[in-house]
Order: C-alpha cells, then structure tokens, then sequence
C-alpha cells in the first residue's frame, strides 16, 4: 500500500512574518543565504541527488527555458505547423520527424 492510497495524516500550514519585525530585512537575506549555501555543502549520501530549497527547482526551470526556450514534443510542433501552415517550420523537420540540432 503507497503512502498515497488514502488518507496518510499530512497536514499544511502557511504562514507569513513580516521580517523587518524582528530585523533588517537585507540581515536576514543575507542570514538565510549563508544557511543555505552551508546546507548546500553538506555531504549528501547519494552525491547524485541534489538538496533543493522551496521554489528553487520552478527557478531553475524558468531560467533554462528562458535560456533556451520551451522543449515540444515533435509531433506536436509538426501538428502545430500543419494547423498553422507553417511551410519553413516543416521543412526543418526531418523524416523520421525529429527536429535537427540547429534550425
């Protein structure tokens, strides 16, 4: 039986602090980077497996697609092009439907 069949008992809490209560807020950035970057030289068990922080892998992921754009299955930029007639886009795709390296 997985931990996701049913009910398991995990609850959530938000909450939101209002830091400059208790301090300077560019202290405590500065605080928090230093504990992470500590976390982040932590030997791991498994060197292979990362530590990611909350929010840490939707930054990475919008920085590479900002980079390098949106990866598409090809069959969906073929029927994309098809829907659209986009002659230059098909001619780029090759026979077995693949996209080359560089357009």
């Amino acid at each position: 039986k997985s931990i996701h069949d049913g009910l398991n008992g995990t609850g959530h809490f938000f909450g939101v602090l209002d830091v400059a209560v208790w301090c300077d807020p560019e202290v405590f950035a500065a605080e928090v980077g230093r504990a992470i970057a500590t976390l982040k030289q932590t030997p791991r068990l498994d060197p292979d497996q990362p530590l990611y922080f909350p929010g840490e892998l939707a930054y990475l992921t919008e920085k590479t697609r900002t980079e390098q754009g949106i990866p598409l299955p090809v069959a969906l930029v073929q029927a994309l092009a098809n829907h659209f007639g986009l002659e230059c886009v098909k001619r780029h795709l090759t026979p077995d439907l693949s996209l080359p390296e560089q357009l």
